[in-house]
């Protein structure tokens, strides 16, 4: 395992580029990417402007995109957002779709197909997917938010990777885990079957006290980078001034203390005051969580638009359950259907779009920064 965490300092937005780019330069032993295609994975939680911290500042992946292709590599970047259905508004919401266009660099959806079967839990029929798109990348580099979590204390490089799952099978794998250590046992199996080679953690605005709704966001000017994304998470809690047996991830991927950290670069950072803590959540409970997340998994429905589908079948085609029927009474077959949204992603006519029950509206639209649930 390596344990190096490079560490690069800025004063203000201004500097997040040139931080990162220092951060990445920093890596040891270093990425080679010269005529590789590159995945950059975001943090995107949902909508919502830089300064809520939220999501990965746009300033993070301006500057990995900028360092990938002076060293020859080919970009693109992406996640599937919190709020099934609804990545790319909140692509836009968050600043990302217009940084894609000035870079000119490729935003992937990652619910859009074609997905590719995963499987997380050994001797098991259940199956999960994700996008074909990430696996084929030559080099893959996470790019997470630091920011405190109801549920796992801290969201880092590990808790990122749950955004590789596509649609509400986010939700569904918290009913299908019950409890919080099998939810980390369950992330470190997708860390560990997708394997990233670097992460970059973007501590410029830092979240802390809770989740997207309670927290505060505050200024920390900081990026740190490694090799190893479980001793970049060490490195996060250290210096939030927390101690790692606070996080059930770092618990899970066997992580012994941030001690045994190496720092680079800028040197060893700790927050002046430690970052405060959530309050008590109830989604910590097994059976409140496994309810929460039931409902979550199910907020929204692919709905056809009848009037606006030329019946071409690329719904079907990224469809990984066969949950198309393609018949004008039940278009989909929400039996079958995973709510991955694939289809409404890939539809090139928009005759498929993510519809959400009517009674849960008023807490989604709360939770999603402008991005309309209707």
């Amino acid at each position: 395992m390596d344990q190096k965490v490079f560490v690069a300092r800025c004063r203000d937005e201004r500097g997040i580029a040139d931080a990162v780019i220092r951060a990445l330069e920093g890596l040891a032993p270093p990425l080679s990417i010269q005529g590789r295609r590159v995945f950059l994975k975001v943090n995107l939680n949902k909508g919502g402007p830089p300064n809520r911290a939220l999501n990965t500042h746009p300033e993070v992946v301006r500057g990995a995109v900028r360092w990938v292709r002076s060293h020859g590599g080919n970009p693109f970047f992406g996640d599937s957002c919190s709020i099934p259905g609804f990545t790319l508004h909140a692509a836009r919401a968050a600043g990302y779709l217009n940084l894609a266009e000035e870079e000119g660099v490729e935003f992937l959806d990652l619910d859009r197909g074609p997905l590719v079967p995963l499987q997380l839990f050994a001797g098991e029929e259940e199956q999960w997917w994700i996008s074909g798109r990430v696996l084929e990348a030559d080099v893959r580099i996470t790019l997470p938010k630091w920011k405190t979590h109801t549920l796992m204390g801290l969201s880092g490089a590990l808790k990122n990777q749950m955004g590789l799952l596509p649609g509400a099978t986010k939700a569904r794998l918290h009913v299908r885990c019950g409890d919080l250590k099998t939810l980390a046992r369950a992330i470190i199996q997708i860390h560990r079957r997708i394997p990233f080679h670097a992460a970059v953690l973007d501590g410029s605005y830092v979240l802390e006290g809770g989740g997207s709704r309670s927290g505060r966001p505050i200024w920390l000017g900081v990026v740190l980078a490694g090799r190893d994304l479980p001793t970049v998470d060490a490195a996060m809690c250290h210096a939030s001034g927390w101690s790692p047996r606070e996080l059930p991830l770092l618990e899970a991927a066997g992580v012994i203390g941030a001690h045994e950290i190496r720092w680079g670069g800028d040197g060893a950072f700790v927050s002046e005051t430690p970052l405060r803590r959530p309050g008590f959540d109830p989604k910590r409970l097994g059976r409140v969580t496994q309810c929460a997340y039931a409902l979550r998994s199910k907020a929204f429905d692919p709905t056809h638009r009848p009037e606006r589908c030329r019946d071409c079948g690329a719904c079907a085609e990224v469809c990984p359950t066969d949950a198309v029927t393609r018949r004008e009474e039940s278009w989909i077959s929400l039996r079958r259907c995973v709510r991955c949204f694939a289809c409404t992603s890939g539809c090139p006519e928009g005759a498929l779009v993510p519809k959400g029950r009517w009674f849960l509206r008023p807490w989604l639209r709360s939770r999603m920064q402008g991005v309309n649930p209707d």
